[in-house]
């Protein structure tokens, strides 16, 4: 019986409470007499088994001590893309990680100061500070982190971050682009009768910016595109690139299309090393295989026309009809707003061949139909816009995921959730309007809120969180702070304007009467808004000028 007790004593206790050096923490039950040395012995072996622990001779290692994980994996803790000014970035491994062996890279890491710490296991978290105390504001934050494992592995992992612009109402820009200063806003800088390389006759469109900070805007009236090799920051600056035209000082219409003529550019795109610009004159559009880096830089190829030299529009899957905007994506795919055509047609890569057709319609249900507002398709427009007809769509954004298009005469901005991979596929989400239906300058209403669209041209951007309108009737841009997710919801910010209730331009005291003086902060039929880095361009149209407007 004393044999059975002893024996019946040794049960271990649970590893969390199990210690080999703590007597206090052995089982309370006693053998007695010359079973005591039995006892400890199986209860040691009892709690190394049930602990994971080796055995002698042939057996196998356990245990799963974090020390010796082998790291495989590094999560964010922060999802992207929205990052405050003075957010960190948590950075989390599932094992120990060789501190030494840590490569940072991208954008963001230039601005940061890092530390480790502690969290599950020893240096498994490594957090990043701005290391001046915020974030410089704009898009493209990238991070990249490699690292490997103290006990053996690698992980690597990567994101791309916006810190959002600060922008307030009625905000001033900083610099005009296309004119001497901040108050003039006659033609071609103010030469009246001449054409010049620092002035513009009614630009048009959003600025199209290449990876290397080449910065080009559509010249309509001048027939050509200008391109800057930098971003200027200072009003009065002249341009490095002309295209359309023999030189700076020429600006006369082609009597007809060549290979190297632009009639009325509406606006210019780059994307996926590549640049397309509309010609409007001739209903093409022009596209270039790389993004030009001198003056005459020649297209590759041209859609909307079955080569250079011709210029036939109409409706038709190779044909377009007055397109107003391009969008190229950095993956390749190629989005043009035909806009007589009341549709938004997509190819899926950038077309290589002149004359191709599209492989996706919005707007219509098929590439032989091109009547506004047709949900029935019979040719002919309906009483009502519905969520997936067009009246003369002029805008286009997307980040190849999200899609924005405007839709000029229903007043209002149609959003998709998720790219559309179908012909006539309704949108998701209406600006301007609280349904789909509805088409009205300001919703019908006699003045502007800060819902309502009146008009709105090509002028549509995002930097990935904020999500601006040029809604050009207004002589205003609305800016979201967050990117819409509802009909109807209204903007956060008002620029041109001082409030959400006023529409005259040029009204810089805000009397409801145009001063005919441009200003720092007013506008003129904005029809281009571009996000970049930690400023927004607005192309100022009448007061032929594009501004740049700095984060405060």
């Amino acid at each position: 019986m004393e044999d059975q007790a002893a024996h019946e004593s040794v049960r271990p206790p649970s590893c969390p409470e199990a210690s080999m050096t703590s007597p206090s923490r052995i089982p309370s039950c006693r053998p007695r007499g010359t079973h005591l040395h039995l006892a400890v012995t199986l209860l040691s072996a009892a709690m190394i088994a049930s602990c994971g622990g080796g055995s002698g001779g042939g057996g196998s290692a356990g245990g799963s001590d974090s020390a010796q994980q082998t790291l495989s994996s590094a999560t964010f803790s922060k999802a992207p893309p929205a990052l405050a000014r003075t957010d960190t970035v948590v950075i989390r491994f599932d094992a120990p990680a060789d501190t030494a062996s840590l490569v940072l890279g991208g954008g963001l890491s230039a601005e940061a100061t890092g530390t480790w710490s502690s969290t599950s296991a020893e240096n498994d978290t490594y957090t990043l500070s701005p290391a001046s105390g915020n974030w410089t504001v704009g898009e493209g934050k990238d991070i990249t982190v490699s690292v490997k494992g103290k006990a053996g592995g690698s992980a690597s992992a990567a994101a791309s971050y916006v810190v959002p612009l600060a922008i307030a109402n009625f905000a001033p820009a900083v610099a005009a682009i296309g004119q001497a200063n901040l108050t003039s806003r006659i033609p071609n800088s103010g030469t009246i009768g001449s054409v010049v390389a620092g002035g513009m006759n009614t630009p048009y469109g959003n600025v199209a910016i290449a990876p290397d900070g080449k910065v080009f805007i559509s010249d309509y009236n001048n027939n050509r595109v200008l391109g800057f090799n930098s971003l200027p920051t200072a009003s009065g600056a002249n341009a490095d690139i002309v295209l359309g035209q023999p030189d700076f000082v020429t600006g006369t219409y082609p009597g007809a299309p060549t290979r190297s003529v632009i009639g009325s550019p509406q606006g210019a795109a780059i994307g996926a090393g590549k640049m397309a610009v509309v010609d409007y004159a001739y209903s093409r559009v022009l596209i270039y295989n790389a993004v030009p880096t001198a003056s005459g830089a020649l297209p590759d190829v041209v859609v909307g026309a079955s080569g250079f030299t011709t210029s036939a529009p109409g409706c038709g899957a190779a044909k377009l009809n007055l397109p107003y905007a391009v969008f190229i994506t950095q993956d390749g795919r190629l989005l043009v707003a035909d806009s007589g055509n009341n549709r938004v047609l997509i190819w899926n890569s950038v077309p290589t061949t002149n004359g191709a057709s599209p492989d996706l319609v919005l707007g219509q249900g098929s590439l032989t139909t091109c009547a506004r507002n047709d949900d029935d398709q019979n040719a002919a427009p309906d009483v009502q816009p519905s969520a997936r007809t067009f009246d003369d769509p002029q805008g286009i954004w997307t980040d190849g995921t999200r899609l924005a298009i405007i839709d000029r005469q229903n007043n209002r901005v149609l959003i998709w959730k998720t790219f559309p991979t179908s012909n006539f596929q309704p949108a998701d989400i209406v600006l301007g309007h609280s349904s789909f239906n509805l088409n009205q300058p300001n919703d019908g209403n006699p003045l502007p809120s800060a819902q309502t669209l009146d008009h709105p041209s090509a002028g549509i951007h995002s930097n990935g969180v904020q999500f601006a309108v040029a809604d050009d009737s207004n002589n205003r841009v609305l800016i979201w702070n967050t990117f819409p997710t509802r009909n109807f919801q209204p903007a956060d910010v008002v620029l041109g304007q001082g409030a959400f209730d006023m529409a005259t331009k040029n009204d810089d005291n805000q009397d409801r009467t145009n001063d005919l003086a441009a200003t720092a902060r007013t506008m003129s039929t904005p029809i281009g808004v571009r996000f970049y880095k930690d400023k927004l361009l607005v192309t100022d149209l009448d007061n032929n000028r594009v501004l740049v407007i700095p984060s405060r």
